[in-house]
């Protein structure tokens, strides 16, 4: 792996990680708080989410790896909630 490759990686799994930290808080204010707000805050991530799948399509990355990540930040939201909530 060159130097590239690792620093996309490495911002890969950074976009993932706080995608899913947002879903979580998110999730966890919707419980405290009002829906309203929760709607607007979920909007929002589903935004985030578009902007990323752009970012991955116009820096080359193939649909192998942008599949990955995506199972991957499933299976961390689903432990990052079952943590907060429990």
């Amino acid at each position: 792996m060159n130097k590239g490759t690792k620093e996309l990686c490495f911002f890969m799994i950074m976009g993932a990680v706080g995608t899913v930290l947002i879903a979580a808080g998110a999730f966890r204010y919707q419980l405290i708080k009002d829906m309203k707000w929760f709607a607007i805050i979920f909007f929002g991530f589903l935004l985030t989410i578009s902007y990323i799948e752009f970012l991955e399509k116009k820096a080359g990355i193939s649909k192998k790896i942008t599949w990955i990540r995506a199972i991957i930040s499933l299976l961390l939201f689903f432990i990052v909630s079952l943590i907060l909530f429990l």
